[in-house]
């Protein structure tokens, strides 16, 4: 998977191949098919989940961890903007993937269901801190600053 991440990152899409990170873990391509039985796309795939779960799983910690919306909003933002900063090549990687992978079946590129994911968390924390009246509505807002 490192070798993956880092032959992503350095060469990006159109430049990894099953032989170049084979060559980057020092195995023989035999051996990583024998992992990847999918062959360049199963791997790939792989890179993406591991490394979104990852970053999921470290920015979800943060998040509950805070009693209030507003704290919540706030460790969603820095632990995302950290994530960023301390896992540069995986980042790297994934944004090689987005940005030159063939779309999926559909049409749509394998990174619009995961921005829209990210969207809709933010925005429902935005919805549950007008809620619990930790936020103010736009229009309220707008009111009362002229």
């Amino acid at each position: 998977m490192q070798a993956a991440i880092d032959q992503l990152a350095e060469s990006g899409y159109a430049g990894t191949s099953l032989s170049a990170i084979a060559a980057r873990a020092g195995l023989s391509k035999a051996a990583v098919l024998y992992h990847f039985t999918g062959g360049n796309d199963e791997l790939i795939s792989e890179v993406v989940t591991s490394v979104l779960t990852d970053a999921n799983t470290v920015m979800a910690a943060e998040v509950e961890a805070e009693p209030t919306i507003a704290g919540k909003l706030r460790a969603y933002i820095t632990a995302n903007v950290r994530y960023l900063a301390e896992h540069r090549r995986q980042i790297l990687a994934l944004t090689a993937v987005f940005n030159g992978g063939p779309p999926r079946a559909d049409g749509a590129s394998i990174y619009e269901p995961m921005s829209e994911r990210a969207v809709a968390d933010v925005a429902g924390l935005l919805s549950a801190g007008q809620k619990a009246g930790e936020f103010g509505d736009r229009k309220s807002t707008r009111l009362n600053s002229s």
